[in-house]
Parts: structure tokens; sequence; C-alpha cells
């Protein structure tokens, strides 16, 4: 054999180990002799190692939750009590409108009413009144009127009554009658009282004089001439006064 064809486990100096010849190596005999040798199997790829990339994550242990602190305590603990406080709060204000707010507007919007109704009770007694009171005024000047009318039928029939006695008693002096003369001129002084009641108070004065008149001719019948003058002029006292009063 050649050298070239020698094993490369000669040709590198392995004499004291040599190596078995390859498969191809063995085979090269029955290439040469025209046999075709079959395939030589691949030999399996090694797995790939992973990459660092590629390698799962280990789950690190979870961190120790830090103790919390005074402050943040006290904080929470003053917010519960604020949020209470508040809730409590609500509460009670709304039990309030409607236990309190409620009927009270209630009773105002009553009240309220109630003092509506009152005043146009009052409006209507108002009306009433000054409708009494119209007719009053119309009946009081009817009775002014009657009442006028009265006084001076009351002043007619004095002064009637006064002229009759006064002729009455001066017929009787005439006559010489002095019991006659007596009673006319003491009834004639009665009407003279009752027609000074019934003249206005302008017109008493003339009354009076002509009362004292008929009382010095009462006191002078004995002397028939001056009590017939005194009757005389007290005759045309009555006589001027009722044309007084007619106008």
């Amino acid at each position: 054999m050649d050298e070239e064809k020698l094993p490369e486990t000669l040709t590198d100096g392995n004499f004291d180990n040599p190596q078995p010849p390859a498969e191809g190596e063995a085979a090269a005999p029955a290439e040469a002799a025209g046999a075709t040798p079959p395939p030589a199997p691949e030999a399996p790829l090694p797995p790939e190692a992973p990459s660092e990339a590629e390698a799962p994550a280990t789950p690190e242990p979870p961190a120790e939750p830090k103790p919390e602190s005074k402050t943040r305590r006290f904080f929470r603990r003053l917010v519960r009590w604020v949020l209470g406080a508040l809730i409590v709060f609500g509460i009670g204000f709304v039990a309030a409108t409607w236990l309190l707010y409620v009927p009270a507007r209630r009773a105002a919007a009553e009240a309220q009413a109630a003092a509506t109704q009152a005043a146009r009770q009052a409006e209507e007694a108002q009306g009433k009144l000054l409708d009494a009171q119209s007719q009053i005024k119309h009946l009081q000047s009817q009775l002014d009127e009657v009442q006028g009318q009265v006084s001076s039928a009351q002043v007619t029939a004095a002064l009637a009554t006064a002229k009759a006695e006064v002729y009455a008693t001066r017929l009787a002096l005439k006559n010489g009658d002095s019991t006659g003369a007596r009673l006319h001129a003491e009834a004639l002084a009665q009407a003279l009282a009752a027609l000074k009641d019934a003249v206005p108070a302008e017109h008493q004065d003339v009354v009076a004089d002509m009362q004292s008149q008929v009382a010095e001719a009462q006191a002078k019948l004995d002397s028939p001439n001056y009590a017939d003058r005194q009757l005389r002029a007290v005759e045309q006292h009555l006589l001027a006064l009722e044309d007084l009063l007619s106008k």
C-alpha cells in the first residue's frame, strides 16, 4: 500500500494506539468492487441549550409589607370618624327636616290660610259695618228730621197755648173775673215754660222775659190796667217770636 492510502492514524504517528478504520474506510474496498453501500444514518443533533433570554424567569419571593406608620393609622381612623360623623349628621338632618321643618311648614301654611280667611271675613264685616253705619246715618237724618218736625210742632203748640191763655187772661180782667184771670195766668205761665223748653237756645231769653212779665201781671191782678199792659206786651212778644220761627 501507498503511504498516501495509509490510515490517518498511522500518518499522524499514532503507532502505539492504532484506531480501527472508520466505517467509510472499511467500505472503500466494497466501493472499489462496485457495490453501493447503504447510506449511513445521520447522527441526531444534540439539543441546543436554552439561551439566557429564553430561560424562564425565576419568581421572586413576595416582599414583606411594611408596617403602617402611626400617622397614617391616625389619619385613617380620623377619616373613618369624620365619615361616620357626617353620616350621623346627615341622618339627623333628614330626620329633623321630616319631624320639625315639614310639620312647621304645614302649620305655617295652615296659619296663613286661616289668616287669609280671617282677613276676608274682616273685610266682609267691615263692608257690612259700613253699610250699617250708612243706614244708621240715614235713619239718624230721618230721626233728626222727625225731631225737628216734632220740635216745630211743640213750639207751634206752645205758642198757640200761650196766645190763647193771654187772650183768656185779658178777657177775664176786662170782665172783672179775678178768679178766671188768676187761673188763666197760671196756665199762661205753664205754657211759657213749655215754650222755653221747645224753642231753640237763642230764643230762650225772649221767653224768659215774657215769664217775668207774666209773673208781674199775676202779682198785680188786683190792678187790672197794670196787669193788662204786661199781658199786652207778652202778646206782642209771642207774635214776634212766632213770625221769627216761621222764617
